[in-house]
Parts: C-alpha cells; structure tokens; sequence
C-alpha cells in the first residue's frame, strides 16, 4: 500500500493522529525532500534512525521509480511532500500511475489543506 501522508501548512499541530502513527510505523518513506521529512518527525519525537528514507523529485530517475514499485510489492511505503497533500503540485502523481499500472493500492489521507479554509473565509 502506497499511503499520501499529509503534512502541515505552516502549524506544525496541523497534523492527523493517522498521519502520526504511519510515521510512527512504516519503515519507508518516499519523500519531496527527505530533510524536511526526518525533520518534521523529529519535531514529534518520533524515532526515524531505522527508517529509510528515498527522495522523489521530477529529475527522479526510472531506475529508481522502479525500485520504489519492487518495494512496494513487498512492503508499504509513505509518500510525503514538503507541505500540505502529497500528488498536488508535486512529482507524486507519477506514483498513482505506476500503482495502477502494477496493481498496488493506495490511499490518500485526509489532513491539512489551504483550498477550504480559503473558501470558507471567502
């Protein structure tokens, strides 16, 4: 399973409690910036010295979009952007396309977002 782990936008308390425990017990991670990553779980207490860590980025090769499918195959993997929902405005997408091409699930995780509260207070 492929799991859109949110991240939050600027209030560090704008975090899910499903979001805390994927971080908490996935062991892979593919990251917008790994940095920001190990840095947010960091900022939660959580212990990432036994996780791995894999960046996604557009330059991302296709060698290494593979292995993140072979491992998927076997294990679950966490996608986290910098900020906000991971696929938006970043080189996710690519993810949710392999995952249908190779069958894997996914899922995406509510969490913090900019577009309704900036309807709402509209």
């Amino acid at each position: 399973m492929l799991y859109f782990i949110p991240t939050p936008i600027g209030n560090k308390d704008d975090i899910t409690i499903r979001a805390m425990k994927l971080f908490q017990s996935l062991e892979f991670f593919v990251c917008e910036d790994t940095r920001t990553t190990m840095k947010l779980m960091k900022m939660y207490d959580i212990d990432y010295k036994n996780k791995q860590f894999f960046s996604l980025t557009s330059f991302t090769s296709s060698g290494q979009l593979a292995k993140y499918i072979d491992i998927l195959k076997i294990s679950d993997i966490g996608l986290v952007s910098e900020a906000g929902t991971p696929g938006l405005s970043d080189p996710g997408k690519i993810l949710i396309q392999l995952c249908n091409e190779n069958k894997i699930p996914y899922t995406i995780l509510p969490g913090a977002n900019a577009l309704i509260p900036a309807i709402v207070a509209a």
